[in-house]
């Protein structure tokens, strides 16, 4: 990747909201390369992106044109970016197969799916045009999937609860009165002629 579309210090801009904006000049959506920005917002979750971007900056400054990633020895290249993916794989105890540096925005996805969220919110949030994020969507873990069904099972039993919590599962269980004997007892077996009357 030239130098022009490398990502450096002044493609971040922290906002007064407590956002912050990451300028791409360049990414596999963008094949014109006019660069598209990326708005990021403030959490609380360890994970968030702009403590850690004001971290980085506090800790490292640089000037304007510095790469916004840099390592003591070497370029912070693809490369290297997915050698340590699967080195924390493998801190993890997970196998590395499968993952590569797209396993990221893959990833993503379906996070997003798990949680709930809807397949056009995916694609604005991940700049798909077309439906090919369903391709992803639809390799949610059969783990995943069976714990969604699960909740919405469970949903689905205590929303038909009574609204009368003196009501209990004894009292809506059918009883059997001795006024309506059990199906058998209509049916008797007659010893004239071989033949069941009724």
């Amino acid at each position: 990747m030239s130098s022009s579309h490398a990502l450096a210090r002044r493609h971040v801009t922290f906002n007064s909201n407590g956002s912050a904006t990451l300028f791409l000049p360049s990414s596999k959506t963008d094949p014109f390369k006019k660069g598209v920005p990326i708005l990021l917002a403030s959490t609380i979750s360890p994970l968030c992106p702009v403590h850690a971007l004001k971290q980085l900056y506090s800790s490292q400054p640089g000037k304007p044109n510095d790469p916004l990633f840099t390592r003591i020895i070497g370029s912070f290249s693809k490369s290297y970016f997915v050698s340590k993916i699967h080195e924390l794989l493998l801190q993890a105890g997970l196998s590395t197969t499968g993952y590569s540096g797209h396993s990221i925005r893959k990833g993503a996805a379906v996070s997003a799916a798990a949680r709930g969220i809807s397949k056009d919110d995916i694609k604005l949030m991940g700049r798909w045009k077309s439906d090919a994020v369903l391709v992803y969507i639809n390799e949610i873990e059969a783990s995943q999937f069976n714990n969604k069904l699960l909740q919405l099972n469970t949903q689905l039993q205590i929303s038909t609860l009574p609204s009368n919590p003196s009501q209990t599962r004894a009292s809506l269980a059918p009883t059997l009165t001795h006024s309506t004997p059990p199906a058998w007892t209509y049916t008797r077996y007659s010893t004239h002629q071989g033949r069941s009357a009724y």
